[in-house]
């Protein structure tokens, strides 16, 4: 046609409703699974007021919707020896929600969360055969992140248990820190937990990266592209 068209693409796995009038935008449901294997990583894309490109393509450009989080671990006192056993996010909302696009390319769409997540959080699951490296255990990884909704964290926290080992004594410990301020559409977060030994509270350095499937220690905190 010679009017201008919006398109609208999404990826399978997600319920899409088309909008209910012309001047309305479309939206998917989707309901985030409790167990981390199983949650997905949702794309889509959206292109606004395109008029018909003279070599009849049109490229669509998908962008992540959900934030992207993993973890790493940083040794308080590398004399000891650490297992980090579990680490779970608690008090992030979850379940059933509704994207409604918006923006451009994909960007600036909007989540509403009607669900709500498992009590017990979503627990990380990391290789922990992994070396430590300057001190800090990377668990990054591409295909076993948590794929959460993008939200204002305001009761939010992350809880590590792990032992640390020195001279035959063991100590098994349980930390927990206090998430704050938001997620948003396609981040990718790591959080660096640094792990006392004793009663010092533990801390949390966060990272973000424009590279989706970044790895890399050496990434420093700056305000992410989106």
């Amino acid at each position: 046609p010679i009017t201008e068209m919006q398109f609208f693409s999404i990826q399978h796995d997600v319920t899409y409703t088309a909008p209910a009038s012309s001047s309305a935008y479309p939206t998917i449901s989707y309901t985030l699974p409790d167990t981390p294997a199983d949650q997905k990583d949702i794309i889509v894309a959206y292109s606004k007021d395109i008029t018909k490109p003279s070599d009849n393509t049109l490229n669509l450009t998908f962008q992540h919707i959900l934030t992207r989080i993993n973890f790493a671990a940083k040794l308080a006192d590398s004399n000891y020896t650490y297992t980090v056993e579990s680490i779970t996010i608690t008090g992030a909302k979850g379940g059933a929600a509704t994207y409604t696009f918006g923006g451009t390319e994909g960007k600036g769409g909007n989540w509403n969360i009607t669900g709500s997540a498992p009590a017990s959080g979503y627990s990380y699951t990391f290789d922990n055969t992994v070396t430590a490296k300057d001190d800090i255990y990377d668990y990054t990884q591409n295909n076993n992140s948590l794929m959460l909704y993008p939200q204002s964290l305001t009761d939010a926290k992350i809880t590590v248990k792990y032992k640390t080992e020195k001279d035959n004594a063991t100590f098994l410990t349980i930390k927990e820190v206090a998430l704050t301020g938001e997620w948003t559409n396609g981040q990718s977060i790591r959080y660096i937990l640094t792990l006392p030994v004793g009663a010092e509270k533990m801390s949390v350095n966060t990272t973000y990266d424009e590279d989706w499937n970044a790895t890399d220690n050496e990434q420093t905190p700056k305000t992410p592209v989106l």
